[in-house]
This record gives C-alpha cells, sequence and structure tokens, in this order.
C-alpha cells in the first residue's frame, strides 16, 4: 500500500472570508446546509490524495499482539478495527510498528468503553472507580479495564517522558469524562456553555491524539506550545464531520448541539462557528511549529490521514452529502 506523504493543506484562506460566504447564503434544507458548510471547510485543505484507512499487515500485526496478551478478542473486535482505521489513517507517516499496535489497541479500548458504558454491567461498576484503582496500583473489577490499565503503563515505553504522561492523563480525563456525560444527560447544567466546552474537552481525547504525532526522539519543547492549538483543531475537526451523522441519528449529546442548547441559537449557526474555530486553532498550530521542520511535517501528515479518516469511513455518512 502506498501512502501519501505530500499531500499538504492547500493555502489556508483567510477565515473571516469563510464566515462572510456561509452568511449570505440563502436559507436551505438542513442536510444541505450542513453539507455547504463542511464542503467550505473541507476547501481549506488538499483532500485530493490522501492516505488509506486500512492495513491488513497491520490487522494481523495486532491480532496476533492481542491473542499473545490474551485480550478479549471476541468483545473487542470491532473496536479494534475502528482502532486501526484511526492508526492506519491518522498515524499513516510512522514507521515503528509497535507505536502503531500500541496505538491501536489504545483507541480500541477506550472506544469500547465509549460504546458500551453505562449499559454493560462489567464496566458500569468498574469506571467510575478506575482512577483510583489505577493511581493505587490495584486490579481493576474487569479483565478489560485491566488489560486498559496495564496499556497505559507501557506508554513510556515509545513516547518521551513528559509526552506519555499526557496520554495516560488523556486518558484517565476521558473516563472520568464518560461518567460527567452520563450523569449529565438530563440535567440543567449542560445549557451553560463553558460547561459545554470543558465536557468536550473532558472526552475528546485529542491531547492523547496530539501526542501520538511526533516522534519518541522528537524534543517536546519543539511541538507543546502548539498542543493548546492541535487539541482544539483535533476536537472541532471531528466535531464539525461528525455532525452530519449524529443529526441523522437523533443524537443531541453532542459538542454542537449542547453548545445551540446553551446559547440558545440554530445548530448551523454553531457549525459555523466551530468551523470558524477550527480553522482558526489550525493555522496558530502550523505558526507555532513552522520553526520547527520535523514537527510540523508530522502534523501535516497527521492532519492528511485525520481527514482521510473521517472522509473514507461510512460511519460519518459524508458522501450522502457528496463528500
Amino acid at each position: 500500500m502506498t501512502l501519501s506523504t505530500a499531500t499538504r493543506p492547500s493555502s489556508i484562506h483567510s477565515v473571516s472570508s469563510l464566515a462572510g460566504r456561509l452568511k449570505i447564503r440563502k436559507p436551505k434544507s438542513s442536510a444541505q446546509d450542513i453539507g455547504d458548510t463542511i464542503r467550505a471547510f473541507l476547501q481549506h485543505f488538499d483532500t485530493t490524495d490522501l492516505p488509506s484507512i486500512w492495513e491488513s499487515t497491520l490487522e494481523a500485526r495486532c491480532l496476533v499482539e492481542a491473542e499473545r496478551r490474551g485480550y478479549s478478542i471476541e468483545v473487542l473486535r470491532p473496536y479494534l478495527t475502528l482502532g486501526l482505521n484511526i492508526t492506519v489513517s491518522a498515524y499513516h507517516y510512522i514507521d515503528d510498528t509497535n507505536v502503531k499496535v500500541f496505538i491501536a489497541f489504545f483507541c480500541m479500548f477506550l472506544i469500547y468503553l465509549d460504546d458500551v458504558y453505562p449499559n454493560d454491567s462489567d464496566v458500569l461498576g468498574g469506571v467510575p472507580d478506575f482512577t483510583r484503582r489505577f493511581t493505587s496500583s490495584e486490579k481493576q473489577s474487569s479483565k478489560i479495564l485491566n488489560d486498559l490499565a496495564d496499556l497505559l503503563t507501557e506508554s513510556s515505553q515509545y513516547f518521551g517522558r513528559v509526552t506519555a504522561d499526557f496520554i495516560v492523563h488523556s486518558a484517565l480525563k476521558f473516563i472520568t469524562g464518560l461518567i460527567l456525560e452520563v450523569q449529565s444527560k438530563n440535567e440543567s447544567t449542560q445549557r451553560v456553555e463553558e460547561y459545554a466546552i470543558f465536557l468536550r474537552e473532558q472526552c475528546g481525547l485529542a491531547e492523547a491524539f496530539a501526542m501520538f504525532i511526533f516522534p519518541g526522539n522528537l524534543p517536546f519543547h519543539l511541538y507543546i506550545q502548539a498542543l493548546p492549538s492541535m487539541r482544539d483543531f483535533i476536537d472541532f475537526a471531528n466535531d464539525i464531520l461528525s455532525f452530519y451523522k449524529e443529526e441523522c441519528s437523533g443524537d443531541t449529546n453532542n459538542f454542537i448541539s449542547l453548545l445551540a442548547q446553551a446559547r440558545g441559537a440554530p445548530k448551523n449557526q454553531v457549525l459555523r462557528y466551530v468551523v470558524t474555530q477550527c480553522l482558526e486553532s489550525y493555522e496558530r498550530a502550523l505558526r507555532i511549529l513552522s520553526p520547527h521542520k520535523e514537527a510540523y511535517e508530522a502534523f501535516t501528515d497527521f492532519t492528511d490521514g485525520y481527514l482521510a479518516l473521517h472522509l473514507g469511513m461510512t460511519r460519518y455518512r459524508l458522501s450522502e452529502l457528496g463528500l
């Protein structure tokens, strides 16, 4: 499989120009309005030669390693597939297969928890107690949670000291965010804008995804100042490119819907606001990384793959919008 590392974002148009174009459109159907907004967002990037989202060789390697570790692959297999999609596309430029296997397993476990909590009895009690057990080096309440805890302790084998800390911290924040998200579904506190933003940051895993971008031997000071901007770009891009499928499924427990509720604003208006914030975050990250060629190229390679992930997976249903 040929993975393109030559794709680069096209010249970034001014964000104000985008906002102006979006404001003067005539009212259209919701689906077409969403499609037009996402299309305008994607025009800021070169999406003509994006990397693949699948690699059978890495899948085989992960299955062998999962069996060696004794993972419950009969339960986790669908989530491993999603983890592989993320790893193969977003991190297509990484040469170290062991790092890719770690990323795929990391994604597998956390996507599994996001999907089954709180409905699965095996994780219902274990998730709220995960961090306490993890920090106390106690065995977790289920095998899958225990395997996740063991995997997190391996992060320093593949990433630098500070980078590994961010990866573990991001996973623990995500688990706390799951608890808050479930408990907050029917609470009026979600109508507070700051809380909607806070909850999004808790549940996004963006800091881990950002840390995965860079080689373990690259000094963290070369890219750490771009972390807030990279985090926002990763979160917002996912919010934008996931919004259509969430609207189709009637899911209102997502950032754009919650922010619209908090502001008392139409969702399409909030979607355009998030597009503006996303592009501003992306431009800031590029500016901060620009003096450091290896870090800059790793981030732009990641961006190619991150867009490929959303455009290539049928779960996002973007083909229905002609994207």
